[in-house]
């Protein structure tokens, strides 16, 4: 009985609070892992949201500035009437 609560029950409580404890790491390191997930997402909406207002920006800059778009002649295929 000695042997039991001298060494027995006190390693298996050791063991038992080594066991608690690697389960609270676990816990917190899923929810950093979790967390730097959600920072990741947030940085490729922000940015995509950037990039989105940069094209709009560039595209009302081409729309309100028609000199900025050369603007090319259409070749009409030659006609029967068109040769001398």
């Amino acid at each position: 009985m000695k042997t039991l609560q001298e060494v027995t029950l006190p390693l298996e409580q050791m063991e038992l609070d080594l066991a608690a404890e690697q389960s609270k790491r676990a816990v917190l390191q899923a929810q950093r892992d979790d967390e730097g997930r959600r920072i990741d997402r947030q940085i490729a909406v922000e940015t995509a949201e950037a990039e989105l207002t940069r094209l709009e920006d560039e595209l009302a800059e081409l729309g309100s500035a028609p000199e900025a778009l050369p603007v090319t002649a259409v070749s009409q295929p030659a006609t029967h009437a068109d040769a001398p």
